[in-house]
């Protein structure tokens, strides 16, 4: 799945660009609600470094 998910991003078959930014780890905590609009705003992280390669 990985490898068609990579594909995807090579061919850009919409032509537009992919925007990537950091997001709360709450997204993916089973323990805290994460049902509501600003789940997926962009925060600060450090450690968040995108690999375009």
């Amino acid at each position: 799945m990985a490898s068609d998910v990579q594909d995807l991003i090579v061919d850009d078959p919409w032509g537009w660009e992919l925007e990537v930014h950091p997001v709360t780890k709450d997204l993916y905590s089973r323990t805290i609600e994460s049902n509501h609009l600003g789940i997926t705003d962009k925060v600060n992280d450090e450690e968040f470094s995108p690999s375009y390669g």
